[in-house]
């Protein structure tokens, strides 16, 4: 498995609040929320996509949804 270090300046400063000795559970739990969400957004940052069309709002459009997928 491929390891990557996130060198990302919001990772590393939710890092350090999450490092902070008072802090709260709660805040805790919601940085780690936004960490998760950040590291996602890295990981899935070099998924392939491909054009499809779809039916919109104003008629056909064309968007591009990740390749082979069927993600909600």
């Amino acid at each position: 498995m491929k390891v990557v270090e996130v060198k990302h300046p919001l990772v590393k400063h939710k890092l350090g609040l999450m490092r902070e000795a008072d802090i709260s559970t709660k805040r805790f739990r919601e940085l780690a929320s936004e960490v998760g969400s950040l590291l996602t957004y890295e990981a899935t940052a070099d998924l392939e996509t491909e054009k499809v069309t779809i039916d919109g709002w104003c008629g056909k459009v064309e968007v591009e949804q990740i390749k082979g997928k069927k993600l909600p």
